[in-house]
């Protein structure tokens, strides 16, 4: 039962939703501000479009997120972001109001499913009194500050990655370079000893599918849409209950490449077992101390350039294992390939944890938040 003093109302009494701006340019993970899209963060900026913590809502798209940010942020023209227009209304709790209610039955009915704003204004909310709302705020922040402050650890060790494999196989300042006579090749000047040849020379496409009967339906699933942009750090998946078609397979330690609009920069490392959209193409190494290298080359900006390039396609464009392929690349010495990968594993191993440990920590999160929103439990 609804407690007494909760407000019966619709979310266009308390909200308006007001569209995102298109924005190019957000691949720099040095700026400052969020850059937020119809499924979540897609990059940053050096600019805001709103100035202040809110909530952002996808506007298109088959998988709408709802997303908060505790700072100032940018909202492209594929999602919404949340303007409050009710005194009573703390944000926060709009978002975790949001986030138990769900958006994907919103459906403008298009081609391309859309979340309507009148559909959302006529959606029912009860408004728990403002200090209500603080107290449940407080009880669920402390589970997401902690998944927000372990995402910054997971970017820091990415930029650190990337960091030294220019270094190395960029700039050519790789252990015991001194004295490194460079040489011409096809490529520009390379350290004497180094070759050149294609990225199929190290990674191959695995197209092991499976059909739906015979998914278990606790399986990790990934979509398109769970895959991150411009991150390597895969932190979202689903489960295959729902399987309908068949899917392809991946192991732990495979590279997760979206092969759809591949401009959206989606490569990641999977961080375990399971099954993914065949709009996800799988790549699995040939050698196993090739995948430190293989997987930094595939989530460089070149890589993606030339894989946007190489698409095929006007409206959905999509890139195929043949042109990956032929990706060229440098090809150095198998003793620093070594020593690459195994520095990288580090930095991937601690990776997987803090992933792990953030699916950990939304569990409770998870399990409190819809006793919270109905009024079930105790604040105090």
């Amino acid at each position: 039962m609804i407690p007494h003093d909760w407000i019966a109302c619709t979310w266009g009494d308390l909200v308006t939703l007001e569209y995102g701006k298109p924005l190019r340019g957000y691949s720099d993970s040095h700026n400052p501000y969020p850059v937020f899209g119809a499924n979540g963060q897609i990059g940053w900026h050096s600019d805001y479009l709103v100035n202040g913590a809110g909530v952002i809502i996808g506007r298109k798209g088959t998988y709408r997120g709802v997303c908060f940010s505790d700072k100032p942020f940018w909202v492209i023209d594929t999602a919404f972001y949340l303007k409050v227009i009710h005194d009573g209304v703390d944000v926060r709790w709009a978002y975790y109001r949001l986030l138990n209610d769900g958006i994907g039955h919103l459906n403008s009915g298009t081609a391309i499913p859309s979340t309507s704003r009148q559909d959302f204004y006529a959606m029912p909310v009860h408004l728990p009194p403002l200090e209500t709302q603080r107290r449940i705020v407080s009880i669920l922040s402390p589970y997401d500050d902690l998944i927000e402050n372990n995402k910054h650890r997971i970017k820091t060790l990415e930029e650190m990655m990337h960091l030294i494999f220019r270094e190395w196989f960029v700039n050519f300042r790789f252990p015991c370079a001194e004295g490194v006579v460079l040489v011409e090749s096809e490529l520009g000047m390379i350290p004497h000893g180094w070759t050149v040849g294609h990225f199929g020379d190290i990674a191959c496409q695995t197209t092991e599918t499976i059909r739906p009967d015979s998914i278990s339906g606790d399986i990790p699933y990934v979509g398109l849409a769970d895959m991150p942009s411009k991150s390597i750090a895969l932190m979202n998946w689903r489960t295959a209950s729902d399987a309908m078609s068949p899917k392809r397979v991946f192991r732990r330690g495979d590279i997760l490449l979206g092969s759809i609009r591949p401009y959206l920069h989606k490569v990641a490392i999977a961080p375990l077992d399971g099954v993914a959209s065949t709009d996800v193409m799988v790549i699995a190494l040939k050698e196993e101390y090739y995948r430190g290298y293989a997987l930094l080359v595939a989530s460089s900006q070149d890589f993606v350039a030339y894989a946007n390039a190489f698409s095929c396609g006007t409206v959905i464009p999509r890139i195929h294992w043949r042109d990956i392929a032929n990706y060229p690349v440098l090809l150095p010495p198998d003793d620093l390939l070594c020593q690459f990968n195994d520095l990288v594993t580090c930095y991937i191993s601690l990776i997987e944890k803090l992933i792990l440990e953030n699916k950990t920590l939304q569990k409770p999160r998870d399990l409190l938040l819809p006793h919270l929103m109905s009024g079930r439990v105790v604040y105090d």
